[in-house]
């Protein structure tokens, strides 16, 4: 083999490995961070300072392209920084602010893993004659172009030339989901692919993947090798340049050479000042992947040409479907969807010369698998929906249910939708292997993406990215779809990989043309409970107006005064007490054992506390506390109570805080960062001063778990002489041992075993730390504990 086959050879076996450790087991998870500091999540945005700023208008709810027309032929707009405007406002812009107490957060059009927003976007422009030629960053907060470097004096053709550039920036998904980034970070350049191809189509554009072009030049193309200009700050990972215009040459133009390489400006932010982990695969698997550019520019067109969809809001305009898709938070559980609205969505899902798929006009590798739980007319069950001809034979070779497909009479003609062996306890079974996500039971239906993986490798492993970029792209065409029938569409990233192959009948080791599992969704039909405040974005950066908040309800809760708060305290010794203040002032004092209430952990409280356990809550002066308390009281807490001027007026009564009592970010008490650092002189002063031992922080964790997490045995033992409970559990039931065992550290396992922690708890999905035991020997003392004990 000569060096260059070396080198694939080494590069694919990188990629396999890579794939193989990011898998999340039954018995463990993938390598990721072992606890979350919600308050120090990286800046969710890129600016380049010393770019100077174009602000682009907001005019997509001009745009009256209905969504039966996006699929037809709409005739094209000219490019200006107008039309520039729109189609990043559809694309990359934000859609809506929500706010929940002192909690802001943004959404954007195109999805993301986790609303993380890995993906950064890029505009070449030239010949636009209200825009300087020149390479832009696309700021989505400000909705502007920051100006990089103006392009090379000479131009050729005349006509207005748009190309725009993706990258991701890893650590944005690391930072919470760990070595399994790298896959979300393909899938939302996916998720952008299609919803820049959407966006596109609204103003009767064309968008294409520009593929011959190698990861070196893109780089260069969009200065991103200048390590310069990046510093500290978190490099960006060049994807893919895709050219959009109303009429595309064939074949596209590669831009080679255009940006003026003396005049670059600007410097990156730093997201996150104090990143607590390193991921070093990651990057491994990055440079494995990395394009040649061998590519050419034409690898197929697959499929027939399909009529536009007759949707329920098929004449509603394309931008609000679009600016209005959300990932489904909130749903009804026993809502069923029509047969017909259900056929709509799969054919949807089938590849063709036409939208979105000419974006990237390759031959599919990515097949779903449907399970139908409640479509009106189509019996429950497991179906497979191949998107080749070619796929059809593979999956009928290697799903071993394939034995028992039948074929769906109530599909249209040309939608090879089949019906597999219908598995008992399917809608469960799916929760279950879902790492216990009810929405895959409750969803009208949920789908697996499965990939043919060799095939794809069998050019460059390069076609690793391909895969998850096509079920990203998948993944938009489902949201979007739901969307147009009057349903919402989510993303299930966290699935236990081998047993999904198991249970499709793939087996392990997956058998040859390996298949194994990419994505999953679910559709469902949405509550829209007002929960938070939601509104779209305002030209010139005004801040949102407030939306109401508060759900009417006959459900009443109690107004407690500052002066009668230590009573109604001292009477309900078991009340789950809830801060509902920022970080800061939230670490400068606080009621001792109260939780940090906010946009991330209230649907776990709410869904995951006993309704008869007391609930107090308080706020800066009152005012956000009572929209909280009734949220409570709405959801059946039997005895919630508020703090009538909030933390001011307790403040008042005279209580303070000592040092040892002051919590920091997430609700970590110092007692929590020293035992979390394994610093055991600053343990003992801080018991010394008289350090809460039943403090949680916002994952509900104890100071004892973050022991556990710096794996020190001495320090776990201080901690339970203390006091410290050693069968706490947090807000999924899980307790020290479960943790220890579901990470793999057996001295730790052992050392709580023999202090006398419980084995046979259970977490709110009934699993046990003997079945979570992460390896052999924390298995073998759990295992010997159990019996002991039973």
């Amino acid at each position: 083999m000569d060096r260059q086959g070396d080198e694939m050879s080494t590069s694919q076996d990188t990629v396999r490995a890579y794939h193989e450790r990011s898998k999340h087991q039954l018995r463990r998870y993938a390598a990721g961070p072992e606890t979350l500091d919600w308050d120090a999540q990286p800046d969710p945005f890129r600016r380049w300072a010393g770019s100077p700023l174009t602000t682009l208008p907001l005019v997509a709810a001009s745009i009256r392209t209905t969504w039966s027309e996006l699929h037809g032929d709409v005739a094209p707009r000219g490019i200006s920084r107008e039309t520039i405007g729109a189609l990043f406002e559809l694309s990359f812009g934000l859609t809506a602010w929500k706010q929940l107490g002192p909690d802001r957060w943004a959404l954007r059009a195109n999805p993301s893993s986790g609303n993380l927003h890995p993906t950064e976007a890029y505009l070449l422009a030239a010949q636009v004659s209200d825009l300087e030629d020149g390479l832009y960053h696309y700021a989505p907060k400000e909705h502007a172009l920051e100006l990089r470097t103006p392009l090379v004096a000479s131009i050729p053709n005349s006509a207005p030339q748009l190309w725009i550039g993706l990258s991701s920036i890893s650590w944005r998904e690391a930072w919470k989901y760990g070595e399994r980034a790298f896959r979300y970070c393909q899938l939302d350049t996916g998720h952008a692919l299609g919803a820049l191809r959407y966006a596109a189509a609204t103003l009767g554009w064309q968008a294409r993947v520009v593929t011959n072009i190698s990861h070196t030049e893109l780089a260069a193309l969009l200065g991103l090798d200048r390590k310069m200009d990046f510093g500290t700050a978190e490099a960006e990972e060049p994807e893919v340049l895709i050219q959009v215009g109303p009429h595309l040459p064939q074949p596209l133009v590669v831009p080679r050479g255009w940006t003026n390489t003396d005049r670059w400006q600007g410097r990156a932010n730093r997201l996150d000042a104090h990143p607590m982990y390193r991921w070093p695969v990651i990057d491994e698997v990055a440079v494995a992947t990395r394009d040649a550019g061998g590519a050419s520019q034409a690898d197929g067109t697959p499929g027939p040409a399909r009529s536009a969809p007759v949707t329920e809001k098929a004449d509603r305009p394309a931008a609000e479907l679009i600016l209005q898709r959300r990932s489904a938070q909130h749903f009804e559980p026993a809502a069923a969807m029509s047969l017909d609205a259900f056929l709509r969505i799969v054919e949807s899902l089938l590849p063709g010369p036409g939208l979105p798929w000419d974006t990237m006009p390759s031959v599919p590798l990515v097949h779903a698998v449907i399970y139908a739980h409640r479509v009106d007319g189509l019996a429950p069950g497991a179906y497979v929906l191949p998107r080749s001809a070619s796929g059809a034979d593979l999956l009928s070779g290697a799903l071993t249910a394939g034995r028992a497909w039948e074929a769906v009479s109530q599909v249209p003609p040309g939608v090879p939708l089949q019906r597999l062996a219908a598995p008992s306890r399917l809608a469960e079974t799916l929760r279950t292997l879902s790492c216990h996500q009810a929405i895959a039971r409750d969803a009208c239906f949920a789908v697996s993406l499965v990939a043919e993986v060799d095939t794809a490798f069998s050019g460059s492993p390069s076609g690793y990215r391909q895969l998850f970029r096509e079920c990203g792209l998948i993944g938009q065409v489902l949201y979007l779809s739901a969307e147009a029938e009057g349903y919402r569409g989510t993303g299930i990233g966290c699935y236990f990989d081998d047993a999904v192959h198991e249970f499709l009948g793939l087996g392990r080791p997956a058998p040859a043309g390996a298949l194994p599992l990419h994505g999953r969704h679910a559709v469902v039909r949405h509550e829209d409970l007002a929960r938070a405040t939601v509104c779209r974005p305002q030209p010139n950066h005004r801040t949102p107006g407030r939306a109401r908040t508060m759900i009417d309800s006959a459900r009443r809760f109690h107004r407690v005064t500052a002066q009668d708060a230590p009573a109604w305290l001292a009477a309900h010794a078991d009340a789950l007490l809830l801060d509902a203040r920022d970080a800061r002032e939230h670490a400068l004092g606080h009621l001792p054992g109260s939780v940090r209430l906010d946009g991330r952990n209230h649907e776990a409280l709410l869904l995951g506390e006993p309704k008869a356990r007391p609930v107090f809550i308080y706020c800066y002066h009152g005012n956000a506390s009572r929209t909280y308390a009734q949220m409570f009281a709405d959801f059946g807490f039997h005895d919630v109570a508020d703090l009538i001027g909030g933390w001011e007026a307790w403040k008042q009564q005279g209580t303070a805080m000592t040092p040892a009592q002051a919590v920091g970010a997430h609700g970590n008490t110092p007692l929590m960062q020293a035992a979390w650092r394994g610093d055991m002189p600053a343990v003992e002063s801080l018991l010394a001063q008289g350090a809460s031992l039943n403090d949680t922080n916002g994952d509900g964790n104890n100071a004892l778990w973050l022991a556990c997490v710096s794996n020190n045995p001495e320090l776990v033992t201080r901690l339970v002489e203390a006091g410290v409970p050693i069968d706490h559990q947090n807000l999924t039931g899980a307790t020290c041992l479960m943790y220890a065992a579901s990470s793999g550290k057996p001295e730790i396992v052992r050392k709580l075993l023999q202090l006398g922690a419980n084995p046979h708890l259970l977490t709110q999905d009934d699993y046990s730390a003997l079945d979570m035991a992460a390896s052999i020997e924390c298995l073998q003392l759990l295992r010997a504990t159990t019996r002991a004990t039973a």
